[in-house]
């Protein structure tokens, strides 16, 4: 109960932060009438070595406890759905690192260093392992890739856990687009497009939490 009631308050925090810097975000926008195009002109000197330096940048992200949420938006904002293309890529070449990690260092270890490990170990059972692996990755607010590491000293399979990082980080990464996408918002039909939009994805994402029972 208190591990549950500590992720609400987290989540909870996690979100008011975004919505306010969202909000500081957007009103510079709008106010200094920054356009896609404005930025887009700034980052095109750098071509294709700037997906490389977000893509760089990211793998470190994902595979340290430094807090990554917010790189995607960055790609999104600098490069569009591609920059987010580069990033999500970077997350699962750190995934894959983290498993291998997991893996090698073993299940002693990873219990001893990180206890709170156990109780998602013993949700993450047999069953089903691809969606609960899902949900953990969507669900469980830390600021590094714990979820790897569970898999990594599971039993579940390499395609399974790639299939469970892929299908985890599309969700997440299309609220993101649609975050950014609204930075860019000029007129109130496009405001109740994305924000139509966001709605519904959060509704989807919120049956599945209720369906795929991690709590």
């Amino acid at each position: 109960m208190k591990t549950k009631s500590n992720n609400k308050t987290r989540l909870i925090i996690y979100g008011v932060i975004f919505v306010a810097i969202y909000i500081l975000v957007y009103s510079f926008f709008q106010s200094k009438q920054v356009s896609k195009e404005q930025i887009q002109e700034l980052v095109e000197p750098f071509g294709i070595y700037g997906l490389l330096i977000l893509f760089l940048i990211q793998i470190p992200f994902t595979i340290t406890p430094f807090p990554d949420g917010v790189m995607p938006l960055v790609g999104m904002v600098m490069y569009g759905p591609v920059g987010v293309f580069a990033v999500s890529l970077a997350m699962l070449v750190g995934a894959i690192i983290n498993f291998s990690i997991g893996k090698r260092l073993g299940k002693g270890y990873i219990l001893h260093k990180f206890p709170e490990v156990k109780s998602s170990l013993e949700k993450l059972g047999n069953k089903n392992v691809v969606i609960r692996l899902m949900a953990m990755r969507m669900f469980t607010f830390v600021s590094f890739d714990i979820t790897s590491y569970i898999a990594g000293i599971s039993n579940i399979k390499f395609k399974d856990f790639i299939v469970s990082v892929v299908f985890s980080l599309f969700p997440i990464n299309v609220i993101l687009i649609l975050v950014g996408s609204g930075l860019f918002a000029k007129t109130a039909q496009e405001i109740i497009t994305i924000g139509g939009l966001l709605i519904i994805v959060v509704t989807l994402l919120f049956i599945f939490y209720k369906k795929s029972r991690i709590k």
